[in-house]
């Protein structure tokens, strides 16, 4: 199995500029979804072994799925976009594992899921 996509919608107010919320919610999704789904700092012996980028598990580009991002079309005053659905991220993705296979998953990162996603 795999992660084919995600869906969004995020009502931030009347929007200025549609295609920076976008950019920005397909930002938050990528690093929420990456740093559930691998991203960790390894100590060994109180040292840290992940030193730089190179050796850190980020998600590439050919693990990412197809982002759908629905903007709610609002009348409220302009509130900004910032990053509201990257914490969101890992606890939508273990209940849907959860659904899934009935097995609950309680630390991050999800490597039972990372693995079967992979």
């Amino acid at each position: 199995g795999h992660i084919a996509e995600i869906v969004c919608s995020v009502d931030c107010g009347i929007v200025v500029n549609p295609d920076n919320v976008r950019a920005q919610i397909e930002g938050a999704l990528t690093m929420g979804l990456s740093a559930a789904l691998g991203e960790q700092v390894v100590l060994e012996q109180g040292r840290v072994q992940t030193r730089n980028f190179d050796t850190y598990p980020l998600l590439d580009i050919s693990r990412t799925p197809s982002l759908y991002i629905e903007v709610v079309p609002s009348e409220a005053a302009p509130g900004g976009i910032g990053e509201p659905c990257l914490p969101a991220v890992a606890p939508a993705l273990v209940n849907a594992w959860r659904l899934r296979s009935g097995q609950n998953i309680a630390s991050l990162p999800v490597s039972a899921v990372s693995k079967v996603l992979a």
